[in-house]
């Protein structure tokens, strides 16, 4: 049995052995167990991580493992990330005559051409040298062979300066023109048929007007050389116009159409008059 006055200089000389080398606080009871001997074991500690110097070489360790993740997320990041597409424009094909003024995207991926005839006029005179070729008309292209193929004259009363494509393939085309005594027109081209069928005339006579297809298959028309704020939904399945309320302002020459995921419209840009 140890004797007080001898246990009291020895649990001292424990403490500030332990307060030393230890990395972490060691409670009071373990020291004095292992300074009685046989009552419990003595406590290790591994030099090489004693003191002072452990917590630095944790921190040194944890630093090494953060960039080392953050290396390994940059590198999973990177791979799943599309690469940068930089846009490159070449020189397409051109027309033989006249100019496009409308074009729209097909089922089958070719692209519907709305042609504006060049002047026929015979320089120095007022004759008429073309009949048909002078005439509004269609034509397509195919992307992969790059070349126009057919051409197909609308009808007299019909221009091609407004198209939108229906759901089942074939072109809605509206035409009109406020500052004449011309209804405005409205017509359904089948390019694979060739064919045109009228359908009924819209509410409003708009020249240049902007179409959109709606996600259930109706046509948004508004806008155009027109001084109101109106716009009419085209339903293909009756072949008729509808109103479809004012927008905020006038939309007119210029203005553009573009269908959202969310089924609403965007229109922008278009002169008041």
């Amino acid at each position: 049995m140890t004797d007080r006055t001898d246990f009291e200089p020895t649990l001292e000389r424990r403490i500030r052995a332990y307060a030393a080398t230890a990395a972490r606080p060691v409670p009071a009871g373990e020291i004095a167990r292992s300074t009685m001997g046989a009552a419990a074991t003595s406590v290790v500690r591994s030099p090489s991580l004693a003191g002072p110097r452990r917590p630095a070489l944790v921190v040194a360790l944890a630093a090494v493992l953060l960039l080392m993740a953050l290396g390994v997320g940059a590198a999973i990041v990177g791979a799943l990330r599309p690469p940068a597409i930089l846009g490159d424009f070449v020189e397409g094909p051109s027309l033989a005559d006249g100019r496009m003024v409308s074009a729209i995207a097909l089922p089958d991926g070719r692209v519907l051409v709305g042609v504006q005839p060049e002047d026929g006029t015979v320089p120095g005179t007022t004759t008429l040298d073309c009949i048909d070729s002078c005439r509004w008309h269609l034509t397509i292209l195919a992307p992969r062979t790059e070349a126009f193929t057919g051409t197909t004259a609308v009808p007299r009363s019909l221009a091609v300066e407004s198209m939108a494509a229906l759901h089942d393939g074939r072109a809605l085309i509206v035409t009109g023109s406020p500052d004449s005594d011309d209804e405005p027109t409205a017509t359904i081209y089948d390019p694979a048929n060739d064919r045109f069928a009228d359908v009924g005339a819209p509410l409003e006579s708009r020249s240049w007007p902007f179409l959109v297809t709606l996600a259930d298959g109706r046509v948004l028309v508004g806008g155009g050389e027109v001084s109101s704020a109106t716009a009419e939904l085209f339903d293909p399945t009756t072949g008729t116009f509808s109103p479809a309320g004012s927008m905020t302002r006038p939309r007119g020459f210029g203005a553009s159409a573009t269908l959202l995921d969310d089924g609403r419209v965007l229109v922008v840009g278009g002169g008041e008059d």
